[in-house]
């Protein structure tokens, strides 16, 4: 996207441990909090089949 000058609009977690996520944030303009990830987000049916869990609060 910085490259090629481009704009678009990521959804992404607010997971400030992940490798990615500082580099995310450098190509931030505008971010938009949507809120704890238990309040917006519905575990599927494959999450819960692999056992897998929603990211902390």
């Amino acid at each position: 996207m910085k490259q090629d000058k481009a704009h678009g609009i990521v959804i992404a977690p607010n997971w400030p441990g992940q490798s990615w996520y500082t580099k995310l944030m450098t190509l931030t303009t505008r971010f938009l909090f949507l809120g704890q990830a238990n309040k917006i987000l519905e575990m599927g049916q494959r999450m819960k089949d692999m056992d897998q869990k929603l990211p902390p609060d």
